[in-house]
């Protein structure tokens, strides 16, 4: 149909120095169509059959320098190595993790797409209250006053990590107490 989502990107930031531990570009099972502005192009992927015969369309060039995108059994390795033992940030992990084929005790993630001050409570059809997840632009704009880098721009990725760990950072007291 067109429409299925695949891994292209995998972004890691530490913690505490905000220092970028993973930016690597995944290899693609199938010709892409859409890189919904994520700033990622074909040439930053290697497209490869199924059957594992490499179609090396290039070999892709990402913020810090000229990589060859990686299989996804070796990211997975990467990112589960890094995430041992530590606390995940982020914005919807849980998809993340089902991307990369990984799990993460839920005790040890907090999510800001979900974290309780960030959901934000809309009105339908005159009285019926939906709560909603909020992006995180609107996030970062609001309780950071930071504007991440726009959509296309091959910075993204970090920025948004940056800005989790930024909103998490801002709320950990109240967010570590709703833990307990």
């Amino acid at each position: 149909s067109g429409r299925t989502k695949m891994l292209a990107r995998v972004t890691v930031v530490d913690g505490l120095s905000r220092n970028v531990l993973l930016d690597e570009f995944a290899q693609i099972t199938v010709p892409v169509t859409d890189f919904c502005n994520t700033g990622i192009t074909a040439k930053d992927v290697n497209i490869i059959k199924s059957s594992g015969a490499n179609k090396s369309y290039s070999k892709g060039t990402n913020a810090l320098g000229s990589i060859s995108a990686k299989p996804l059994p070796i990211l997975r390795a990467q990112v589960e190595r890094l995430l041992r033992g530590r606390l995940l940030v982020g914005y919807k992990v849980e998809d993340d993790l089902k991307a990369l084929g990984l799990s993460h005790p839920w005790i040890h993630i907090r999510d800001t797409a979900y974290f309780p001050p960030f959901l934000r409570e809309k009105v339908v059809g005159g009285s019926t209250s939906v709560v909603t997840v909020r992006s995180m632009d609107e996030l970062s704009e609001e309780f950071l006053r930071y504007r991440i880098v726009p959509q296309g721009d091959r910075s993204r990725s970090v920025d948004l990590c940056q800005s989790a760990l930024g909103l998490y950072e801002t709320f950990r007291n109240q967010w570590e107490r709703q833990q307990q």
